[in-house]
């Protein structure tokens, strides 16, 4: 399957001429959410940026759907690639939830009924139809991220790129992120995540990718990389809980991700016990 987006070799340089990323090499394919972990300071949201088009690689190329970056503007980027930023806030302009989402359709031209029925519809996928009226700077931080979750998706780009999306989230806040983006890669989409909550890339990544001073360090399947737990350490990354758990109690290859998982392999050792003392009878 063709990558959605690729990256190659991109850098980027701020104009004090501090460098921001190093020879980035990724790919994105559909259905795949994909975490991208580092620490501050690390590139993540410089490299959403240029994906993004805010910002353009100075040397590097970034491809999008088979076609090169640098022939598109940042609308056509838009079209295809929707980003949510670290703060929420500064993407949020209409005077209602409503207007906010029809926003991005309207301004491509869609008819403003089937604009307003798509915001309608995407909204109700949210669960945000209730606050349709409401005006979006007054909503909690919560709904406000997936309000500008909500513009996005109006548009239906192939990726999504959320820019730490679970900071001052609740645990139904979290929820609800982790049911857009496994919604949204089911649907067909990819998703970037850039967070430093491990539990929600533990249960819903398929791979990660750490960066460290603006370069990729490690790239890999989550469960690959949380059952390593030298490397973990070597990049930074401090695991869940669950992983840890696992890690102390059974020990042995396949990692548990989810509660679920480790309450299944407990099961599975409990079970594995009383067949063998049921042997020694």
């Amino acid at each position: 399957m063709e990558p959605v987006l690729r990256l190659s070799n991109v850098r980027y340089s701020y104009p004090s001429g501090v460098p921001a990323l190093n020879g980035v090499d990724m790919e994105l394919r559909a259905g795949e959410i994909v975490a991208v972990v580092g620490q501050n300071g690390s590139g993540k949201t410089t490299l959403f940026k240029v994906i993004s088009g805010l910002l353009r690689p100075y040397s590097g190329v970034v491809t999008i759907n088979g076609t090169d970056a640098r022939s598109m503007t940042v609308g056509e980027i838009a079209g295809v690639v929707g980003l949510v930023l670290q703060n929420p806030d500064v993407q949020l302009f209409s005077q209602t939830v409503l207007e906010e989402v029809e926003f991005g359709p309207r301004h491509l031209g869609m008819d403003p009924r089937a604009s307003r029925g798509r915001a309608e519809e995407v909204l109700r996928i949210l669960r945000l139809e209730g606050k349709a009226a409401e005006f979006p700077l007054s909503l909690p931080r919560g709904e406000r991220v997936r309000l500008a979750v909500a513009a996005c998706l109006a548009l239906k780009p192939a990726v999504l790129m959320l820019d730490e999306p679970t900071t001052g989230q609740d645990f139904h806040g979290l929820r609800e992120i982790a049911r857009i983006m496994r919604s949204f890669a089911r649907s067909g989409g990819a998703v970037l995540l850039a967070t430093h909550n491990m539990e929600i890339v533990a249960e819903n990544a398929h791979r990660i990718i750490t960066m460290e001073s603006g370069a990729v360090k490690v790239n890999g399947p989550t469960r690959w990389l949380m059952s390593m737990p030298g490397l973990l350490t070597q990049v930074g990354i401090n695991p869940p809980q669950v992983v840890r758990l696992d890690r102390e109690v059974l020990g042995d290859q396949r990692t548990a991700l989810t509660v679920e998982e480790l309450t299944d392999k407990i099961e599975e050792k409990m079970e594995e016990k009383r067949a063998g003392s049921q042997g020694i009878r």
